[in-house]
């Protein structure tokens, strides 16, 4: 089995697995909506009460499992957005010390020289 397919959002160490993770889980939701649908369908033409029970309690849980796929994009949708946030301000930050870099070696010469 594949890293993405039991583990779960967390098990993801690079922004590619996130991106990965997410794209597995939205395609897992499409089929799921489609097989609700057809539950669904299904449940809408039967006659018999216990028939359509069975069909109402299968489709309750194909929605439970769309629910938490959801929340698991959800979650990678979230740590998409704050991985971007954090390398921007991680290249700020890089930049705010390269540009501090020239000025502290500037002061060491000129301490060295006096």
């Amino acid at each position: 089995m594949d890293m993405l397919s039991d583990a779960g959002v967390n098990s993801c160490t690079t922004t590619e697995d996130v991106i990965a993770f997410r794209d597995k889980r939205k395609a897992e939701l499409q089929s799921l909506e489609r097989e609700r649908k057809a539950v669904d369908n299904r449940r809408r033409r039967l006659t018999d009460p216990e028939e359509k029970q069975k069909n109402s309690a299968e489709r309750s849980a194909i929605t439970q499992k769309m629910t938490n796929v959801r929340r698991e994009m959800n979650l990678a949708d979230d740590i998409l957005s704050d991985s971007i946030r954090l390398a921007k301000g991680i290249a700020a930050e890089k930049a705010c010390e390269e540009r501090l870099v020239p000025d502290r070696t500037k002061q060491k010469n000129k301490e060295q020289e006096r």
